[in-house]
């Protein structure tokens, strides 16, 4: 720490993941950090909600071991205890045939019945043209993806692997990480998803994912309620203006800012963006999320915590997955119960069920689910306590073939020494880890900065 640090302030707005990891990182520097937050709580969509007795993770669920700026924050900040190693088994049917295989096991699609065996002899080539996939490297900015983004995935395997391929791994892949089918996910997507997934194993927190944003949030000084309106660049830092949950106006001043809010709120609150910025944003688009979760007296037989739906063999169906958060983490459900989430294809999906009522797309959740998996539909059917029905307005960022490219344009156009820095997924692609390093990122510089 530099004797000055403590003299200079730094205000974060957004305590998602990536405005807590940039103020843990400035306060651990030494910074006096404020952060303004506009929801009522913390954590954006690495959220926990209790419904009764259960615990629903309301966004992020799936924690991998490839999340190595994650799991060095919570050595950092001394939270290994909170920490539960999950399972990892996910499970996909074809042709009536229940194949379960292991995330952590690189061999189990190869020893698996899922796939044929000129199928697995294709893998290589998937593989063999992700190799030199340097983006990977820094989660905080995948401008370098730009380099693997000329095609959509649905492209890419069409011209160069097996149809089954596509439709058992390719697919699921796409729809289970960005919520969208191959043909809408560029390839340099699914570069992303199969190096996130292979070889890694799962970890999770006690009660719920909400676990790390929750400790961040406890040793900083976080106002709730706190709508930013307004960031300037001044001579000496920057300029924050926000209104609080009573409609009382505030402006303070500090040193440095950290915006880590979603991407379409940047426009509107940061008036010094440069053109690229301004271009940037204005091409960026989100998906939105409308998923069902049920709580049930008894737990199914199913011992998997992931069951993948491969949609392109289904294709009257906008069903991607159901998680079984019982399995998948502890202190979701209680002894006995089970939790379980379905979750969909956005657009499709959100088309039709985003201004129903809850009763409705409960229903219409459940009508995709006898086609799929009878079974589990008629055991909720008899069993269920509870249904909760989550939509978000602002999921995941949609990376189409090309954004990334933008995406370069943009970050070349950033200025690592400005006293206001941007952290979101927008810079990568929308999970936890990338919105967590994108936070580390801007604090860095940011550090840099007020240090010279």
């Amino acid at each position: 720490m530099h004797s000055s640090d403590s003299e200079k302030s730094v205000v974060v707005i957004g305590a998602g993941i990536a405005g807590l990891a940039a103020a843990f990182r400035l306060q651990r520097a030494g910074f006096a950090v404020r952060i303004l937050e506009a929801e009522n709580h913390v954590g954006g969509r690495m959220t926990t909600q209790s419904v009764g007795d259960y615990r629903i993770d309301l966004g992020a669920c799936w924690l991998p071991t490839s999340y190595k700026e994650m799991t060095r924050l919570i050595t950092d900040a001394k939270l290994e205890q909170c920490v539960r190693k999950t399972a990892d088994t996910y499970s996909m049917n074809r042709h009536g045939i229940t194949h379960r295989l292991r995330t952590s096991a690189k061999s189990d699609l190869l020893r698996s019945g899922l796939l044929s065996i000129p199928a697995k002899a294709s893998l290589a080539r998937l593989l063999f043209d992700m190799r030199a996939a340097e983006f990977m490297r820094d989660w905080s900015n995948m401008a370098g993806a730009a380099d693997y983004d000329a095609e959509t995935a649905y492209a890419y395997a069409h011209r160069k692997l097996p149809k089954e391929l596509l439709d058992y791994i390719v697919d699921p892949l796409c729809s289970g990480w960005f919520f969208q089918d191959s043909e809408r996910v560029s390839f340099a997507g699914l570069v992303f998803a199969v190096k996130a997934m292979l070889g890694v194993s799962l970890f999770n927190f006690d009660g719920g994912i909400d676990g790390l944003p929750q400790r961040l949030a406890a040793d900083q000084s976080v106002q709730l309620g706190a709508r930013v309106t307004s960031v300037d660049k001044t001579q000496h830092g920057a300029a924050i203006a926000w209104q609080d949950c009573d409609g009382v106006k505030h402006t303070e001043d500090a040193d440095g800012c950290v915006i880590a809010v979603q991407g379409v709120h940047v426009p509107s609150i940061y008036s010094d963006l440069n053109s690229e910025g301004q271009a940037f944003f204005s091409s960026l688009r989100y998906t939105r999320d409308v998923h069902v979760t049920f709580g049930t007296r008894g737990r199914p037989s199913e011992s998997v915590p992931l069951i993948l739906i491969p949609t392109r063999v289904h294709a009257d169906l906008s069903m991607t997955s159901i998680l079984l958060h019982h399995n998948n983490a502890p202190g979701r459900a209680p002894d006995g119960k089970g939790l379980i989430g379905l979750y969909f294809t956005n657009d499709e999906w959100n088309d039709r069920c985003w201004s129903l009522d809850d009763a409705t797309v409960v229903e219409n959740a459940l009508e995709e689910l006898r086609t799929v998996r009878p079974d589990l539909a008629a055991f909720i059917e008899t069993r269920v306590e509870m249904s909760h029905v989550q939509r978000w307005p602002i999921a995941i960022v949609k990376r189409n073939a090309g954004d990334f490219g933008r995406v370069r344009q943009f970050t070349e156009s950033l200025s690592d020494e400005d006293q206001v820095q941007l952290a979101g997924d927008y810079f990568s692609v929308s999970t936890t880890n990338a919105s967590l390093a994108s936070g580390e990122r801007a604090a860095r510089n940011l550090i840099h900065s007020l240090r010279q």
